[in-house]
């Protein structure tokens, strides 16, 4: 898999929206006193479902929009096998 960089003021950002948010909770780490360790808070934990059926949603999406751009007239249907399988993932 490639890997990309993130600026770490993104993820300080990210991390503290989220805190906000009510989303993560932070402690200190044992062992390594420059880092914390996160834990999922009782409100993130009662939505995984429903972030995990968008985020499904928006990557069916944006592989279908990049099929239908890069293959225009497909000998078969975008929408159906080999493409997705039952839970809407990209084979």
């Amino acid at each position: 898999m490639d890997m990309f960089y993130v600026h770490p003021s993104n993820i300080v950002r990210t991390l503290a929206a989220l805190e906000m948010q009510g989303m993560i909770t932070r402690s200190p780490h044992d062992k390594d006193k420059r880092t914390c360790k996160l834990y999922p808070t009782e409100r993130a934990l009662s939505i995984i479902d429903e972030v995990q059926t968008v985020c499904k949603k928006a990557l069916k999406g944006a592989l279908l929009a990049l099929t239908r751009q890069f293959f225009p007239n497909p000998p078969y249907s975008v929408t159906s096998a080999p493409f997705w399988n039952h839970e809407g993932y990209c084979l």
